[in-house]
């Protein structure tokens, strides 16, 4: 699966470092299906056609279908027998033979380097001819979801291979329409082909309503599934999807600019819990942390994580980077040492793919040094502004000033001829309601006048006490002796 997740998306999310290979064992698609061994159709469309209509019939064993199925597609896959595979979808009678069969023969059609985007077109057309006679959720069973998804995936990984990921993405998101129309809330392996189609070709437009899920409902659901004793279609093509479901979600919010969200998604993957350290989580917790140092955080919200000490060893160049952004006082020029270590590592960073995010950290400080300079100053002089913020010079400082000050991040006013930026806590709409400035010193004269007549009033209103000088005597104390 490390392998996959290279070749599918090196140009996006990193390439893993030696040593993070999933140690599971991730199942193709044809052994998740069903068994190895057995009898095959020897790469002959017409010998697999009868020998299938044998083993549906109800008295024969349904293991020696999955076997004959699964070995006689990896020859014709092998084989690169486009034909075979098109007359066997062409013949195939649903209302003889299962329905997955169907599915895992169009999945076997999208791996051939064959086809052609006409003959993928009608392959489709198959696609949405079988989805049209399974129709209920009873036909949705284990069997047709494995095959279903698998066929899927192979869309993604043949749209990717030809480089046209967009000629998957329609595809694929009709699929998933299909199979939740009844529970829009669902969570498919489909989920995640998708967002890898979008991650690559760059359209994100589409993707808020796939990737708006309730983490914890999910978990749910699947303990719900458990307990019922109910195969989950969430893992009809095991943990994989779900990982990448979640890192491709993070990787995407992180490219919209809504770092907070990302994060999110990184940490719901990594407290998983997983019994090995996988490429994925590997890259995932890299990006969880520049996330977090992009985000001004200190520390990553990891609760059950059982996988943290392996994955801290294998992202020690993160854990410096981000052991450097969190230094906060101002006579440390943290934006500074996080360039230099950039650089001294820029190799490592750019074949992790995560060069652009770990520039963005120092770019993130300089901006967190700016903002922080209204909670001090009311106004401050350029040069003890380009002290405090460590700029490299003041025509980078001033560029940040309006930067910020254009997204309304911050409210600033810059007096060329002083030398002068002065800050307001007021937006302008406000401002303007104020009218004009006003003589600081005859404010400071009200307030004294008003003081002082508050203290006036104070001692006119005090109550006089019943023990004054002007009231009765204060009856005396009583000696009280003690009685031995």
């Amino acid at each position: 699966m490390a392998e996959w997740l290279r070749r599918e998306t090196r140009n996006l999310m990193g390439i893993a470092r030696a040593g993070n290979r999933i140690q599971t064992p991730i199942m193709s698609f044809f052994q998740i299906i069903g068994m190895s061994g057995g009898n095959t159709a020897g790469n002959n469309p017409g010998s697999f056609l009868s020998c299938i209509r044998t083993l549906s019939k109800p008295e024969a064993d349904p293991a020696k279908l999955y076997s004959y199925v699964t070995d006689s597609l990896k020859e014709f896959v092998n084989a690169d027998n486009l034909n075979a595979l098109t007359k066997i979808a062409a013949d195939l009678d649903l209302n003889v033979v299962p329905a997955w069969v169907l599915a895992a023969v169009l999945g076997a059609k999208f791996q051939c380097n064959k086809l052609s985007e006409k003959e993928f077109g009608k392959t489709m057309e198959k696609l949405r001819s079988l989805e049209a006679h399974v129709g209920t959720a009873d036909d949705k069973n284990a069997k047709f979801a494995t095959a279903y998804f698998g066929c899927l995936k192979n869309i993604a990984q043949l749209a990717i291979a030809k480089s046209v990921p967009m000629m998957g993405i329609k595809p694929v998101m009709t699929s998933i329409l299909w199979w939740t129309k009844d529970n829009p809330a669902q969570l498919t392996p489909a989920h995640a082909y998708l967002l890898m189609l979008c991650l690559k070709a760059r359209y994100f437009s589409i993707c808020e309503p796939f990737m708006n899920f309730d983490a914890q409902a999910l978990l749910n659901v699947g303990l719900e599934a458990r307990q019922a004793g109910v195969p989950s279609f969430l893992l009809a093509l095991g943990v994989e999807p779900i990982f990448l479901f979640f890192y491709y979600a993070g990787f995407i919010y992180g490219t919209l600019g809504n770092f907070r969200e990302g994060l999110h998604y990184f940490e719901f993957l990594l407290t998983m819990k997983v019994n090995a350290v996988s490429a994925i989580a590997v890259e995932a917790f890299k990006k969880a942390v520049l996330y977090a140092s992009i985000l001004g955080d200190d520390q990553l919200y990891l609760p059950g994580c059982r996988i943290l000490k392996p994955l801290q060893n294998k992202s020690k160049l993160y854990m410096a980077i981000a052991h450097e952004a969190a230094q906060t006082r101002s006579n440390i020029d943290s934006a500074s040492n996080v360039d230099k270590l950039i650089h001294s590592n820029k190799n490592t960073l750019e074949s992790d793919e995560n060069l652009g995010l770990a520039q963005k950290i120092v770019t993130a400080i300089r901006d967190r040094e700016i903002t922080r300079l209204p909670q001090t100053f009311v106004a401050i002089d350029r040069e003890r502004a380009y002290k405090r913020t460590h700029f490299a010079n003041h025509q980078q400082l001033e560029a940040a000033f309006f930067r910020l000050s254009a997204s309304g991040q911050l409210n600033v006013k810059i007096d060329d001829a002083n030398g002068v930026m002065r800050f307001h806590t007021v937006d302008e709409a406000t401002a303007a309601d104020l009218g004009p400035d006003v003589d600081l010193d005859e404010q400071l004269r009200d307030i004294v006048s008003l003081t002082g007549a508050v203290k006036a009033t104070h001692d006119r209103l005090r109550v006089v006490s019943p023990y004054s000088g002007t009231g009765p005597s204060k009856p005396k104390k009583r000696a009280v002796t003690q009685v031995m």
